[in-house]
C-alpha cells in the first residue's frame, strides 16, 4: 500500500512522520506512536488493520482520498481504544452537487516494478435526494530489480478494493450504507461499543471542558476475551490578555490488546520470525498532560501619504 512518503507527510511542529520500513509500503506515527497505538478512519469506517507488521500497509484506497485530517495526543474519549496517540482521518471524495454524475478513470505506471493501476469511479447525486458512488481499483507489480542483485525474492505485490456508497441525502442530513473489500484481512470477530458524555464551562475569562467514556470490546476468534475501559479528558483555557491564550490539558487513553498480541502462534514470513500471543494480555492505558500558549497580536501598519 503506497500510502505516503516523508516528503509529503512530514511536519516536525505536528510530529506526524510515516514510517517507511519495507519499500513503498508506510504506516503513519504520531509523538513516536504508531500500529495500535493510533486509530485510522476511513470515510467513517475505522480500520483494523494497523496491528499486521510492518510490510502491511493501511487497507484503504489510496484513489479515493480527498483530505486527511490529523488529531494529535490521547483521543479515546471520542474513538475508543487503540487512539493512544491520536487519529488519522480519511475523508473520501465528496458526493457531487445535486442533479450532477461524475466520472472518473485514474492509471498509473511505475517503471522500476513494472506497476501497473488503474481506478474506475462512478458517483452520482439525483434530484429526489439519492446518492451512489461506486470505485473499483486495481494493482499489480513484478518482483523489484536492482543492478546488482536482480530480482528481490517476495517484493512483487497486487492490490484489489471495491468500495461502494448508497444513501439519501435530505435537508435533515444524509443516510447511507458503505460497502468494502479489500484482500488483505484474516478473519476474526470483533465486536465494540462505547458511551460518552461532554460538558463545557465559561466563566470569565476561563473554559472549562472536560468528559468521560466507557468501552466494551468482544473478540472471538479460537477463543473469546472481553475489554472494559474507562477513559476521560479536562482542559482548561484562561485569557490571559487580549493577546494570549493559556491552555492546559490532562487525557487518558485505552488500548484492548489486539488479535496477532494475543493469538499468534507460527512464522512471519514478511519478517523472518517466530511470534508467539499470549491470550492473557491485559489493556494499556497512557495519561498524558500538556500546556500550550497561544500569542496572537495584530499588527495595525498605517501609510500616511508623504506631501510635496
Amino acid at each position: 500500500m503506497y500510502f505516503c512518503s516523508l516528503e509529503s507527510f512530514h511536519d516536525e511542529t505536528q510530529q506526524t512522520y510515516c514510517n517507511t520500513p519495507v519499500g513503498g509500503i508506510s504506516k503513519p506515527v504520531i509523538r513516536g506512536l504508531g500500529y495500535n497505538r493510533i486509530i485510522v478512519v476511513n470515510d467513517g469506517i475505522r480500520q483494523e488493520g494497523q496491528q499486521w507488521g510492518d510490510e502491511h500497509g493501511i487497507e484503504v484506497d489510496g484513489n479515493d482520498i480527498n483530505r486527511v485530517e490529523v488529531i494529535k495526543g490521547p483521543a479515546s474519549l471520542m474513538y475508543g481504544s487503540d487512539a493512544l496517540a491520536g487519529v488519522l482521518i480519511f475523508h473520501n471524495t465528496p458526493i457531487p452537487p445535486l442533479g450532477k454524475i461524475r466520472g472518473g478513470l485514474n492509471t498509473e505506471y511505475q517503471t522500476n516494478n513494472g506497476l501497473a493501476a488503474y481506478s474506475l469511479d462512478l458517483a452520482g447525486h439525483h434530484r429526489n435526494g439519492f446518492v451512489w458512488d461506486v470505485r473499483y481499483s486495481d494493482k499489480y507489480a513484478h518482483a523489484y530489480k536492482n543492478s546488482h542483485d536482480g530480482y528481490v525474492p517476495n517484493s512483487q505485490f497486487s492490490e484489489r478494493a471495491f468500495y461502494l456508497k448508497a444513501g439519501v441525502m435530505k435537508r435533515w442530513g444524509m443516510s447511507t450504507i458503505k460497502a468494502g473489500y479489500y484482500n488483505l484481512i484474516p478473519d476474526y470477530g470483533l465486536f465494540d461499543i462505547g458511551a460518552y458524555v461532554t460538558a463545557i464551562k465559561t466563566l470569565n475569562r476561563w473554559s472549562i471542558s472536560g468528559g468521560v467514556r466507557y468501552d466494551h470490546r468482544y473478540l472471538v476468534s479460537d477463543f473469546t476475551r472481553y475489554f472494559n475501559g474507562v477513559t476521560g479528558s479536562v482542559g482548561a483555557t484562561f485569557e490571559a490578555s487580549d493577546h494570549l491564550d493559556l491552555k492546559l490539558n490532562l487525557s487518558r487513553g485505552f488500548r484492548a490488546p489486539n488479535i496477532s498480541e494475543l493469538a499468534a502462534d507460527g512464522e512471519h514470513e514478511g519478517t523472518l520470525r517466530y511470534e508467539i500471543g499470549n491470550k492473557d494480555f491485559d489493556p494499556e492505558y497512557i495519561m498524558q498532560a500538556d500546556s500550550t500558549g497561544i500569542l496572537n497580536k495584530t499588527i495595525i501598519m498605517r501609510h500616511t501619504k508623504p506631501r510635496r
